[in-house]
């Protein structure tokens, strides 16, 4: 039976604040949200603009559903300027009831802070993407939209989720009924991932160089809390497997086959935005003017990462991977329907400014960078789970699943797998299970 996954008409705090990044998304932005300091400063979103043969431009995005004050705005201005950022855009919402003026306006411009007023129906979304872009004829398509707000939630609720694993293991909740524990360390492995997560958002993009945050994440790598799945499965000694990322073949097969949400459903989540975040940043580098100047060799940077920068350089949209890889993994769930590849590939296109005939090059950049091997043989990350699916191997089901939603709105019913067309049984009942896993967060009431 078709069903579409409602999202509210009217926003109000994180649905607003979810709108306002999926409207960043999809006018082609890399986003980041809620960026943490310790307990001095939060920011909502970040965005970042990747222009080719330009260094990356940065925006501190502060979301505001309620009511609020100048004294806000101003502590964005703070903000901006305590982490060296000089844009700024400070988004509320229609139901603040006094109007500001222009004058105040053109006065936080001249500070490097521009105000934009949204509607908070999704309705409205043409007239709050034209807003917010200032532009008039700018237009997105409204599946996108509710597709990254999606995406949003489920990222969301599976963060809160995992915060009442480490610190209240026992507490009732819908997708607790749902969890399936593989260890009696739940709340250790649950504190680890915590721990690692924060890293690679907060401490990491604090740091003011992109050469000093690459050698941060590869440091935090060399310590084992890269392949943080591994150490979930720490006291699992026997069947262990390279070809299965160090996790036991039976609980392999539990997760990334019959879909069973334990929590390696988030920490290959986690990893998979290690990677991304290693590509945004050595893109980030690559668009430094003379960045071969000033790049030092240093113990904790693979010997492999200066070539695979050069390679980057020597490509016409290598700007653009990050973005790129964001829809991938976040939208399209990390896997290509191979009946539809050539139409899968226009809309991959559409969706991120790579050319068609650059879509293999952006996909095979994992391979570059994050090389895999089983002994001395390397292998692919991309595997075909059959001749109808292709797919980036240890990511989360649930996200997969939320790639499936995104294709019954594409190619089908909303919320009908079965409209998809998919003739082999094995695929189908595998983008079942994903998609009854990513229905299953969404909806949860945590």
């Amino acid at each position: 039976m078709s069903q579409e996954w409602l999202l509210p008409e009217e926003f109000t705090d994180n649905d607003f604040e979810d709108y306002v990044s999926a409207l960043l998304q999809v006018s082609g932005m890399f986003v980041e949200r809620n960026v943490k300091m310790d307990n001095t400063l939060e920011l909502d979103v970040i965005v970042t603009e990747l222009s080719q043969n330009e260094s990356p431009s940065t925006t501190i995005v502060e979301v505001k559903s309620g009511d609020w004050g100048l004294e806000d705005v101003f502590k964005l201005k703070g903000w901006m300027d305590f982490i060296g950022v000089n844009k700024g855009l400070f988004i509320y919402s229609t139901r603040r009831k006094k109007e500001i003026s222009e004058e105040v306006k053109r006065r936080f411009m001249e500070l490097g802070v521009q105000l934009r007023c949204l509607p908070q129906t999704l309705s409205e979304f043409e007239k709050a993407i034209q807003i917010l872009c200032n532009e008039e004829h700018v237009t997105v398509d409204e599946k996108d939209v509710k597709i990254w707000m999606i995406t949003q939630r489920i990222e969301r609720k599976l963060m809160n989720f995992l915060s009442s694993l480490r610190k209240h293991p026992g507490k009732k909740s819908s997708l607790l009924e749902n969890f399936k524990a593989i260890s009696s360390n739940t709340n250790e492995h649950a504190e680890l991932l915590h721990e690692y997560y924060r890293m690679i958002k907060d401490k990491v993009f604090f740091l003011n160089e992109n050469f000093e945050k690459l050698k941060e994440l590869y440091r935090e790598c060399q310590k084992g809390k890269y392949r943080v799945s591994e150490q979930c499965v720490s006291d699992h000694s026997k069947n262990q497997s390279e070809k299965t990322g160090g996790i036991p073949e039976e609980l392999f097969e539990r997760t990334f086959y019959d879909c069973e949400f334990n929590i390696l459903q988030i920490s290959t989540y986690i990893e998979h935005m290690v990677r991304l975040s290693i590509l945004k940043t050595a893109v980030g580098l690559m668009l430094c003017k003379n960045w071969k100047d000033s790049y030092e060799d240093d113990e904790s940077i693979p010997k492999s990462f200066y070539g695979g920068l050069c390679t980057l350089e020597n490509e016409s949209y290598s700007f653009l991977y990050p973005v790129f890889w964001q829809w991938f993994l976040l939208v399209f769930g990390g896997f290509i329907l191979r009946d539809r590849e050539n139409e899968e590939f226009e809309i991959l296109s559409r969706k991120t400014k790579v050319p068609v005939e650059g879509i293999r090059k952006a996909l095979e950049v994992y391979d570059r960078f994050f090389p895999k091997f089983y002994g001395s043989e390397p292998k692919p990350w991309f595997v075909d789970l059959s001749n109808e699916l292709k797919l980036v191997s240890l990511f989360s089901c649930v996200f997969q699943g939320v790639g499936v939603y995104y294709r019954t709105l594409l190619y089908g019913k909303p919320g009908d797998v079965k409209s998809l067309g998919i003739s082999d049984r094995r695929t189908l009942d595998y983008l079942e299970k994903c998609y009854h896993l990513a229905e299953t967060v969404f909806n949860s009431k945590d």
